[in-house]
């Protein structure tokens, strides 16, 4: 499956809300990484932003925040997490891999990360490296991140390489960005049930 044809099929499994998005300077991005980071990538950001999928799976930002719990994840801090595992645990990585390598663009609620491995100067040829904590080793996916999305959602590899399988051939994921889950929970709504949070009438409005 193409880049554009998986975010495609991304779009229509998990349609991208139409709030606001933040505006990223790529090209500050660039520097800090000292190369551009995969297309789909890219797009996602721009579709969907940075936020979680069924409060499960949360897609890093490419920026940091001042701000507390406004932007949970962001690369730098999850891919320090990534090389740092790398480090105690390097198991099921080809032997040319080092923690520099690893650039991770995901974290789960089972402690699983997801990265790509800087395999050369194209970052869209980049594949898809998964940290299960379960089995305490790493699996390496031969496409990139929106194609390695709806193969969970789809459940067309093996096995589920995540800790848990909420996802796994979800007909209707749901995505949130970080921006509008502190929005909505501000208001004392449950970003991902859209109904009232518990006790906010009580203790937060």
């Amino acid at each position: 499956m193409g880049f554009s044809a998986a975010f495609d099929r991304l779009s229509s499994i998990m349609p991208p809300d139409r709030g606001e998005k933040a505006c990223i300077d790529w090209t500050i991005i660039r520097g800090e990484w000292g190369s551009g980071l995969p297309q789909d990538y890219v797009r996602f950001i721009g579709a969907y932003g940075a936020g979680s999928i069924d409060d499960y799976l949360g897609v890093a930002s490419p920026t940091s925040s001042n701000s507390p719990g406004t932007l949970p994840i962001d690369l730098v801090s999850e891919t320090e997490e990534a090389r740092d595992v790398f480090r105690r645990n390097r198991q099921g990585l080809p032997a040319f891999v080092g923690a520099e390598s690893l650039i991770a663009w995901a974290h789960d609620s089972s402690s699983d990360l997801l990265c790509w491995i800087k395999t050369g100067d194209d970052p869209d040829s980049w594949p898809v490296a998964v940290w299960a904590t379960d089995d305490g080793q790493w699996s390496v996916y031969e496409f990139g991140m929106v194609e390695f999305l709806v193969a969970i959602f789809d459940a067309t590899l093996d096995e589920c390489p995540l800790g848990d399988t909420s996802l796994w051939g979800k007909a209707n994921p749901k995505f949130v960005s970080w921006a509008d889950q502190v929005r909505l929970r501000e208001s004392g709504t449950d970003p991902w049930t859209g109904g009232p949070l518990p006790h906010f009438d009580e203790f937060g409005g």
